[in-house]
């Protein structure tokens, strides 16, 4: 009973390519032709009246045959097992999964080296990942660190400007004054994105997700920019919809996502080009698509843009800090959405995915993902 409670445990617990090699294995169908021909042999043995001594030498050949092809098919069964784990094994570190299964293989298999190994490599593995976590979790803490520190002395001189504003001085030292408070914009500006960046993927900042409608949204964030984009010579072309497209998500943080989408379009587009934003919904999922045509040639990968403190502008001359494209990814994936870019010539694309909200869909508020 032991015996057979090991092996139907066994057979439960079949890997799948173990199933495969078994059912490649032609054994049963050999097991039920030799099965056959001792029985026929045995029968027309008897009804002839065969001598029992080579009768017996038969049945005894035949018989040592059955052992020979049962520890056979024993040994490459065990041999099957054992190639099922090793492969499952591979798959589930190639997922990215730190399980190990590798205790179930004998130290006398001849499979064992290679699980071996493969225990070195996981080992290696989740020793370089817990080290790029500790180096992600240090950027992210020096980031957060230096963006506080650097808001006291900001502070202080975004007043002293506003008192030398004050005062009595020459036409040139007034026009340098105002080069300084529009630098000290750029940086608090800058020093503010960090800060939120840093947030945003350290995995402590709260969501208050509820339902929201992303063709309002829009409308609302390119209502509130309207005097931005008047002064720029781009037209914009909407293609919203009639009906809601309900999704989940922070309100304030959403509205800043579609504000950094669209700043980084007045910022890097084409002058005198126009501007497509569509949405709707497909497949259960809300989608936003922004379209405009790049002032800078994209000699680089699209979704190089979503790292930090990289710009089209490669000369750097621009406005632009490189966080916008990066805060904006940051935070979709944080509300259970992603964000892709695309560039095809000089045409940049970048399309939000939200799945649908039914009319069951909970709000709440959740905490980021690191």
């Amino acid at each position: 009973m032991s015996f057979f409670c090991r092996e139907r445990k066994r057979y439960r617990d079949r890997t799948s390519l173990e199933r495969q090699l078994a059912g490649q294995s032609k054994w049963p169908f050999r097991v039920a032709l030799i099965a056959e021909l001792l029985i026929v042999i045995t029968i027309t043995g008897l009804i002839n009246g065969m001598d029992g001594e080579v009768l017996s030498v038969i049945l005894l050949g035949l018989t040592t045959l059955i052992l020979i092809l049962f520890a056979w098919k024993t040994y490459r069964s065990r041999l099957n097992r054992e190639m099922g784990l090793l492969m499952e094994q591979i798959h589930t570190m190639a997922e990215g999964s730190m399980e190990s299964r590798i205790h179930e293989i004998s130290e006398k298999s001849l499979l064992y080296p290679a699980f071996a190994e493969l225990e070195n490599i996981e080992s290696a593995m989740q020793k370089s990942v817990e080290k790029q976590m500790q180096a992600e979790r240090l950027k992210i803490d020096l980031i957060t660190n230096v963006s506080h520190d650097l808001k006291t002395p900001l502070t202080s001189m975004v007043g002293y400007t506003d008192l030398l504003k004050k005062e009595d001085l020459t036409p040139a030292a007034q026009d340098y004054v105002e080069v300084i408070s529009v630098k000290q914009e750029q940086l608090k500006e800058m020093i503010q994105s960090l800060f939120e960046l840093s947030k945003s993927t350290s995995g402590t900042e709260k969501f208050q997700m509820e339902k929201m409608d992303m063709k309002r949204l829009i409308e609302q964030t390119l209502a509130d920019m309207d005097d931005a984009i008047a002064q720029s010579s781009l037209s914009f072309r909407t293609a919203l919809g009639e009906e809601p497209l309900p999704f989940l998500g922070d309100n304030g943080k959403m509205y800043r996502v579609i504000q950094n989408l669209v700043e980084n379009i007045l910022k890097y587009s084409l002058g005198g080009t126009r501007v497509y934003i569509d949405a709707g919904k497909k497949n259960g999922e809300i989608f936003v698509t922004m379209k405009n045509i790049s002032a800078y040639e994209m000699n680089f990968e699209a979704e190089e843009m979503m790292e930090r403190f990289v710009r089209g502008d490669e000369s750097r001359t621009s406005e632009g800090h490189g966080l916008g494209l990066a805060i904006a990814s940051s935070y979709t994936a944080n509300m259970g959405g992603r964000m892709e870019l695309a560039a095809d010539g000089d045409l940049f694309k970048v399309i939000l995915r939200f799945p649908e909200a039914g009319e069951d869909s909970a709000a709440g508020e959740t905490a980021t993902k690191t």
